[in-house]
């Protein structure tokens, strides 16, 4: 029966290694790479991304500046991307969200939905997402955007944030 349990998990086993390996063969650009093949670009070091006067940090990551990028904010292992151009008219909030969004695929991976949490999270611990005015603001601007490949429709990822933060908001009363 033993023997029977390990053939049929064998399967799943060479699915789950093909994929890693598959992934491990994409070839990201490091923060170089990307800095010398697109031009008009600026590196900012770790921790000295300043957005509307809040410093913007993710971990030891820098940030890249490029303004012909093709959405607010994008993010490769190992740095963040912004676009000062398409980020300009935003309210700040709207603006920490973006970048706290795309930090999050740094240490949550690649799920549109996670990135979402720990961006919320982050806005409420480090004080730029103070109240439900941020929030709306943060949810004007998701219901927008509509879904393709990766991410989800707009209003759900917007319904999904409004829930995380009122349940965050909630333990964070009854402390």
């Amino acid at each position: 029966m033993r023997h029977m349990r390990s053939i049929s998990l064998l399967p799943t086993a060479v699915i789950i290694s093909l994929c890693t390996m598959l992934i491990g063969w994409y070839d990201y650009p490091t923060v170089h790479e990307y800095l010398l093949e697109t031009k008009n670009t600026k590196l900012v070091a770790a921790a000295q991304y300043k957005i509307d006067g809040h410093s913007a940090i993710c971990g030891r990551r820098p940030t890249v500046l490029n303004s012909n990028f093709d959405s607010w904010g994008g993010s490769y292992p190992g740095f963040i991307i912004m676009n000062p151009r398409a980020n300009r008219k935003l309210p700040t909030t709207v603006k920490m969200f973006i970048y706290a969004h795309e930090c999050g695929h740094q240490f949550q991976g690649a799920g549109e939905l996670r990135a979402d949490n720990f961006a919320i999270r982050r806005g409420i611990l480090w004080g730029w997402l103070q109240n439900d005015k941020g929030m709306d603001q943060i949810c004007r601007f998701i219901r927008k955007i509509p879904a393709d490949a990766v991410h989800p429709p707009g209003p759900e990822r917007c319904q999904k944030m409004m829930v995380y933060y009122k349940a965050l908001r909630q333990r964070q009363a009854k402390k």
